[in-house]
């Protein structure tokens, strides 16, 4: 049997306990138990926990109720504001309830019934496998393809969880019960799901060394759209600063990126390449099946033709749309740094990568490179994307706006320079030496932009986030007490930050 699964490796972390616990610690557990590695490990980094009273209960059948929240736990997220009601045998007081509401909700577990969750009932290991297999899609894990020997009790496996069964042995999470059986509807102790944690964790810390991770530090933002019956997701990435060259460029470009490539670099601590990270970033949109890519500045260092070259095989190669504002490195060396010829010279090239036209339910869009700005409508909602690569807003932007705001649509905003809020100021004076974000003094911001900024702070301003870059670290600020927008500045791709954003009802 060859199967392919498809996803990506991510950082999945482990929500530590204040007090470590180990096996020792339960009176239950012998130090010479073969499952003895597994608790610790497990209750070490708080995958489970115990039973009460000093007791960890190893051989006990492990509920459903129990699983949904060892995957919770081992997600390591606050899931206290998470709530499903669509089960009638659930209690909203329940110790399990925002676990299962989580897993739920991101189509890890669903009911034994329309209404029913069946919290008590004990897991089969076909059931265990189904809910790790939908784990490894939520987190995106890559398995390549395998030949898959069928176990000889395959007749008796569910149809409904026949791929999660051999994708999950495939990468040694479980194993058969020996003479090359299964046993799916069979139960799992709490010490065989613990072991099965362990195989799993293990096997993303290996991948990890190995290279296969996509090796983005992602996060995760929910924004919620009143009225909005449909969900998007987007990935935002930003100065990724791509320094390629080829032999068609000229020597002062292939010096001029050379000694910035080292510069950058020096920054990266886990060997990954700028080119490669990036690349994985695309790779990671396609597997969360995101709508767009939100390329929000500073991609690569300088228009050379290594770079532009590069950039174009990714955003025409990938089956996510590309939504790019130019950053102030995008189109300029650093001889002549931001002059006009070099800008003049270089959109034509960006035009031709990201001036293919987006269709969106028969509708299309363009990136309207004189007036420095792109609208995309969605359904309930708006994402305009402005060029501030020279630290201004265009004349002729704030005018995008009014349509949305007379109609009460919100609004993303997308820019490379952030706008300088109070709360951010210190953290990017430290880094920088001074206020690089939009409207600071010492820019000398126009009457444009200034009245840009003071409209964005006001109660009229339909903007519901900002989405930046260029700082180099991820801050996440109120733009104002005058209505609710918050804006959201990505630190650096080339080290690998990366931002999903959930847009839902």
């Amino acid at each position: 049997m060859k199967k392919r699964f498809i996803a990506l490796l991510l950082c999945i972390t482990s929500i530590l306990l204040c007090t470590s616990v180990t096996a020792a610690d339960f009176n239950d557990v012998p130090e010479k138990a073969w499952y003895y590695e597994a608790v610790s490990y497990c209750t070490e980094k708080g995958i489970f926990n115990g039973t009460g009273n000093g007791g960890f209960s190893p051989l006990r059948t492990i509920s459903r109720a129990e699983f949904v929240k060892v995957l919770a736990n081992y997600e390591g997220v606050d899931v206290s504001g998470e709530e499903y009601d669509g089960f009638t045998d659930v209690d909203t007081d329940s110790w399990y309830y925002h676990a299962m509401a989580w897993a739920k909700n991101n189509e890890i577990v669903s009911g034994t019934s329309a209404t029913k969750f069946s919290p008590n009932a004990k897991i089969s290991r076909e059931q265990l496998c189904t809910l790790i297999y939908r784990y490894l899609d939520f987190k995106g894990i890559v398995v390549e393809s395998v030949d898959n020997e069928l176990f000889s009790d395959d007749a008796d496996v569910s149809l409904w969880a026949r791929d999660a069964v051999y994708a999950v042995r495939s990468i040694g999470v479980v194993k058969g019960v020996g003479d090359n059986k299964f046993n799916p509807k069979g139960t799992a102790t709490r010490s065989e799901a613990a072991q099965l944690m362990m195989n799993f964790d293990k096997y993303y810390e290996e991948n990890k060394k190995e290279g296969n991770e996509f090796m983005l530090d992602d996060a995760v933002v929910d924004i919620k759209i009143e009225g909005l019956t449909g969900s998007y997701k987007f990935l935002h990435v930003s100065d990724s600063h791509l320094t390629l060259t080829d032999e068609t460029d000229t020597p002062e470009a292939i010096a001029d990126q050379n000694a910035r490539g080292e510069a950058f670099d020096a920054q990266i601590t886990d060997g990954v390449k700028k080119e490669d990270r990036l690349a994985n970033a695309y790779k990671y949109a396609e597997a969360e099946g995101c709508e767009s890519i939100w390329l929000t500045g500073d991609i690569i260092d300088a228009p050379s033709n290594g770079n532009m070259a590069y950039l174009d095989s990714l955003v025409k190669g990938s089956s996510v749309d590309s939504t790019f504002v130019l950053g102030n490195h995008d189109w300029t060396f650093s001889k002549d740094y931001q002059s006009q010829a070099q800008r003049v010279d270089s959109i034509g090239k960006f035009q031709q990568i990201f001036d293919k036209v987006i269709v969106e339910d028969g509708e299309e869009y363009e990136i309207y490179w004189e007036d420095k700005l792109a609208v995309y409508d969605y359904d309930g909602f708006a994402v305009i994307a402005i060029d501030n690569s020279n630290d201004q807003i265009p004349t002729g932007a704030l005018s995008a706006f009014t349509y949305y705001e007379r109609n009460n649509i919100p609004v993303i905003l997308l820019l490379h320079v952030p706008i300088s809020v109070p709360t951010m100021v210190e953290d990017v004076t430290a880094m920088w030496g001074r206020d690089i974000c939009l409207g600071a003094a010492n820019l000398n911001p126009d009457f444009t932009t200034q009245r840009f900024i003071e409209y964005l702070m006001s109660a009229e301003s339909p903007v519901k986030a900002i989405v930046a870059g260029h700082i180099h670290m991820d801050h996440v600020d109120d733009v104002s007490p005058n209505n609710d927008t918050i804006q959201y500045t990505l630190g650096a791709t080339y080290q690998g930050a990366a931002r999903i954003f959930n847009i839902h009802g």
